[in-house]
């Protein structure tokens, strides 16, 4: 399990600039291109969490 959380640190940072990235793109008055950012961001780290589940257990 601490191998599994030391490697989703990456994907958490990456996580948070992708919705901060989105938070910017929303104050520019670009709804879709906020809600994509959004998305693409829980995409990854889901996929990411999934992958890694799987390749340390």
């Amino acid at each position: 399990m601490l191998r599994f959380l030391l490697l989703m640190v990456l994907p958490v940072w990456v996580c948070i600039y992708t919705v901060q990235f989105g938070r910017w793109v929303g104050s520019k008055r670009n709804v879709p291109g906020a809600v994509a950012a959004y998305a693409i961001a829980g995409l990854s780290f889901c996929g990411s969490g999934w992958i890694l589940w799987r390749l340390t257990h």
